[in-house]
């Protein structure tokens, strides 16, 4: 990026004499003042390498940081999961109920208007409980990707740390923007959505 604008990639010519570079076109047309001109493809490549290396690590660190937030997740991941058997224990239970009411009214051990009062009160305590279900089973999926999402990153920082050239991959999961300058300041953007909230 020069002057706000994109640049171009030129690969290496007259017989490597110009190598693989970047160059801003609008540098001639325009005559920005900060405008970088030229900069070298590997110098470009290997600064960003290496502060994403230093990115890299410092991404790790925050994830090792969070082990508090980790056993508090467990403790909530446990206390959900047993609240969801306990409200479905309790719907399948009521399920049994309506059956064996619904029985008992075939063979007229009870009245039509008992049944229908009774039917539609297990029918409420359904209702409530699939509300609950829905709701716990949303919260359980969420915390379920919360508490599995820090040692997912985990894996990728430490299998992007191991590669030995910078790669499009990279670029498209940890990077934004490269700005250059015309003293040939390099500046990086990262792209937060991966590995920190």
């Amino acid at each position: 990026m020069a002057g706000g604008y994109a640049i171009n990639y030129k690969p290496q010519r007259n017989n490597g004499k110009m190598p693989n570079h970047f160059w801003c076109r609008k540098h001639s047309l325009l005559q920005i003042p900060d405008c970088c001109t030229y900069f070298r493809a590997d110098i470009l490549e290997e600064i960003v390498l290496t502060e994403l290396y230093r990115e890299l690590m410092r991404r790790g660190d925050l994830i090792k940081q969070r082990e508090s937030l980790e056993q508090f997740q467990k403790e909530e991941w446990n206390r959900l999961n047993k609240e969801l058997g306990n409200y479905r224990m309790q719907y399948r239970s009521l399920q049994t109920e309506k059956d064996t009411l619904y029985e008992n009214y075939a063979v007229k051990q009870i009245e039509a208007g008992e049944y229908r009062s009774r039917a539609d009160g297990i029918a409420l305590q359904m209702q409530e409980l699939s509300r609950k279900i829905e709701e716990t089973e949303l919260a359980f999926s969420r915390l379920t990707e919360e508490y599995n999402q820090p040692k997912q990153d985990m894996k990728e920082i430490i299998r992007f740390s191991q590669m030995e050239k910078l790669t499009q991959e990279a670029v498209d999961v940890f990077i934004k923007k490269v700005i250059i300058y015309r003293d040939k300041r390099v500046e990086i953007e990262w792209n937060y959505a991966f590995g920190e909230e």
